[in-house]
């Protein structure tokens, strides 16, 4: 279903072309499913941190913090990875900065790492616009 009232309310007014190009081209940041082993946060946050990540998990490990299943899957090359998009994974982590295993700092860029830039308006057309603009000037939103 199109909001037209969002549009209307970020419409920038002029000419609707324009108003539309604007609009089109804005993101918003969202969560998108990533899963990273330790290969895949070298690869994005280079060696260093994943060096920190695989000795706060060896750390975790063996004080029982995590289960093996966890572990494997991040260390094993060949494992799935750890879901970042999992709504419960900042808690997880944050357990990880407050034993003192990693930094917080660390732990946002690995975080970070789940975030996407999406379409504000996916799916936005000049009608849309247009339609948003009459609405409001007829006073239904």
């Amino acid at each position: 279903m199109t909001d037209y009232k969002l549009i209307a309310d970020a419409d920038p007014g002029g000419d609707l072309f324009a108003a539309y190009t604007a609009l089109s081209a804005q993101t918003t940041t969202a969560v998108g499913e990533t899963r990273l082993n330790l290969t895949g946060v070298a690869n994005a946050l280079g060696s260093a941190v994943a060096d920190r990540i695989e000795d706060a998990l060896d750390a975790a490990l063996q004080a029982k913090v995590i289960k093996k299943w966890a572990y494997n899957s991040m260390v094993d090359g060949a494992g799935a990875g750890l879901n970042l998009a999992d709504k419960d994974m900042p808690a997880r982590l944050g357990s990880f900065v407050q034993a003192g295993l990693l930094s917080q700092d660390d732990v946002d860029s690995l975080l970070g790492l789940a975030s996407i830039d999406v379409a504000k308006f996916p799916g936005l057309t000049p009608a849309h616009l247009d339609k948003a603009r009459t609405m409001r000037s007829e006073g239904r939103i």
